[in-house]
C-alpha cells in the first residue's frame, strides 16, 4: 500500500476576527464532501474562513475559523461561536454575504463589525478631568458616547489612540479600561502649557467609526 503524503501552505492567512484576543471555538468534524467546500485556482477544495456554518440563513450556528482544505479527505477544524467578526474581512474571503437572518441567529454570541451595517453611530470623546501646568505623570479620563469602548485588547492598546503631545512634554504611558463608557489615559512627564490632542481610532469601539479629536489645554 502506497502512503501518500500532502503539505498544504497558507501563508497569508486571512484573519477573519475583529478582536483576534477575544473569541470561542468549537471543534468542528468537516466531511470531504461537504457543500461548504469551493474550489480554488490551484483545484483544492477548500472551506473558507468565515463561511457560515452549517448554512447562511437562520439555521446557522457559527462561523468557520479558518481556511480547511477537504481535498483528500475529512478534516477536523473549527467553527466560531462567539467572537467578533470583521465583516469585510471574512465576506471577502469566503466570497458571500452574510445574509440578516444568519447574523440574526448568530446577534447573542457574534458581532458583526462595524456593528449596525452601513449605517454607523458617532463616536464622541469627552475628558471628566483636567491637567494643569506642572501636575506630574497626570491622567485624563475620557466618557465615550454614541458606542461602546472595545475590550481590553483592543482599548487598552496605546497605539489605537492618536496623541498629539505638542508643547506639553507629557507621553502616553499607559490605557486602562474603566468601564464600558470610560477610560483612563496615564501619563508620564510634567506638564507644561499647551494642547494635548486626543483621539480614539476606530479600532477602541464597537462601532469602528473614529472619535472626535479632542483638545485638552493645559495652563
Amino acid at each position: 500500500m502506497t502512503m501518500k503524503s500532502v503539505t498544504n501552505s497558507y501563508a497569508n492567512k486571512v484573519e477573519i476576527l475583529q478582536f483576534p484576543d477575544d473569541y470561542v471555538a468549537r471543534p468542528q468534524f468537516f466531511d470531504e464532501q461537504s457543500k461548504l467546500a469551493v474550489k480554488d485556482e490551484s483545484g483544492r477544495y477548500i472551506i473558507k474562513a468565515g463561511t457560515p456554518f452549517p448554512s447562511n440563513d437562520g439555521n446557522c450556528t457559527g462561523i468557520v475559523l479558518n481556511d480547511l482544505d477537504v481535498t483528500d479527505g475529512d478534516e477536523n477544524g473549527a467553527v466560531l461561536v462567539r467572537g467578533h467578526i470583521n465583516t469585510d474581512r471574512a465576506e471577502a474571503n469566503f466570497g458571500g454575504t452574510y445574509t440578516s437572518a444568519c447574523k440574526n441567529a448568530l446577534k447573542s454570541a457574534i458581532f458583526f463589525y462595524p456593528l449596525g451595517g452601513t449605517v454607523q453611530d458617532e463616536t464622541i470623546i469627552d475628558s471628566i478631568s483636567k491637567i494643569v501646568v506642572g501636575a506630574v505623570n497626570p491622567y485624563v479620563v475620557l466618557k465615550l458616547e454614541g458606542t461602546d469602548f472595545a475590550p481590553k485588547q483592543a482599548s487598552e492598546l496605546k497605539t489605537n489612540y492618536t496623541i498629539t503631545a505638542g508643547t506639553t512634554a507629557l507621553e502616553l504611558a499607559k490605557v486602562i479600561r474603566l468601564n464600558d463608557k470610560i477610560v483612563r489615559l496615564d501619563f508620564t512627564g510634567t506638564a507644561v502649557a499647551g494642547t494635548l490632542k486626543i483621539q480614539a481610532k476606530a479600532v477602541t469601539v464597537v462601532n469602528g467609526v473614529a472619535s472626535n479629536e479632542l483638545s485638552l489645554v493645559i495652563a
